[in-house]
């Protein structure tokens, strides 16, 4: 009974180690994303500047 508990609670523990890892890993995306965006935006206005 006791090994199966120890392990239930692993994987609880597991289980919401990995949503906290894909909601960070998610947010780094978000960032990078908006970066990029950015880096887009930022190219256009220099692209129309330019011309």
């Amino acid at each position: 009974m006791i090994p199966t508990a120890s392990k239930h609670g692993c994987h609880i523990f597991l289980l919401e180690h990995r949503s906290l890892y894909c909601r960070q890993t998610n947010k780094a995306k978000m960032i990078m994303i908006f970066k990029f965006r950015l880096y887009l935006v930022s190219m256009h206005i220099i692209e129309l500047c330019t011309v």
